[in-house]
């Protein structure tokens, strides 16, 4: 998270809007403005826990309400409240007025209750510019698990013609985290993509997107790579990319099942 917040545009952090949830004791702050004219706005969202003194990670609005204007705290009957105002596309005329609600359980749509989806991307992982790197395999730690959460890890790489392709996917209920409140997933050895019946696990670059379905934090991953060159293996972490990513027509997303 430090790494992300230092790397946003010095100039237009006076675009940035930042505000304290005083009831659910967190403190929010847009990320990554963005100007253009008299347009501006930002693609994210960070929270801090002041009272757990720890970050609460990176949100990214669901389309079509994808740019965050700024960020509106009201006490409403005596009890604190904040909302966000949100432009549809940089296009659009219209605004809407999102409630942030920091315990809720699913999305309340029009039509029904559905649960929460959340996805992390990861950066690019680059390999040596003549050799490449091998995926090798990976492992996921979520926490805060409350009842079912559908989980699913998805990849593309340099000649994967930019589709997302399934790695592993599963379940995780409540009663299988361990004592510590967290629960470990191995995403097993990498599926690359078959070609004449062969598994292609090498390339260029590869990047990946994680995501969950129903209440969990996802505390950590790993991915493991090798050089093609070498056989001794290197951990990649990171807990989310430096460019949030649009998923487009261009670059096309699997839906949930």
């Amino acid at each position: 998270m430090d790494e992300l917040l230092e790397s946003d545009y010095g100039p237009l952090l006076r675009f940035n809007s930042t505000k304290v949830h005083r009831k659910a004791k967190l403190l929010f702050s847009t990320v990554r403005p963005w100007v253009s004219g008299y347009h501006w706005k930002a693609r994210g969202l960070v929270a801090y826990d002041y009272k757990g003194k720890r970050w609460d990670g990176i949100h990214i609005n669901p389309t079509p309400v994808r740019d965050i204007k700024l960020l509106l705290p009201m006490t409403m009957s005596g009890e604190n409240r904040m909302f966000q105002i949100a432009g549809n596309d940089e296009t659009s005329q219209s605004i809407r007025i999102l409630e942030i609600e920091p315990g809720l359980r699913e999305d309340v749509l029009a039509d029904g209750l559905y649960p929460i989806s959340s996805a992390c991307y990861t950066r690019a992982v680059y390999g040596d510019l003549k050799d490449g790197i091998v995926i090798e395999n990976g492992v996921l730690q979520l926490s805060n698990v409350s009842g079912s959460v559908d989980w699913e890890v998805l990849w593309k790489s340099d000649w994967s013609q930019g589709c997302w392709t399934p790695w592993a996917a599963g379940t995780v209920c409540h009663s299988e985290v361990s004592a510590t409140g967290v629960k470990d997933i191995q995403l097993g050895v990498f599926n690359g993509k078959d070609v004449d019946g062969v598994p292609i696990k090498s390339g260029k670059t590869f990047e990946f997107v994680i995501r969950w379905r129903g209440k969990a934090d996802l505390r950590y991953h790993s991915i493991e790579v090798s050089e093609q060159t070498a056989k001794a293996p290197s951990i990649f972490d990171t807990k989310c990319s430096e460019d949030l990513i649009c998923c487009d027509n261009n670059d096309p997303f699997i839906p949930w099942n």
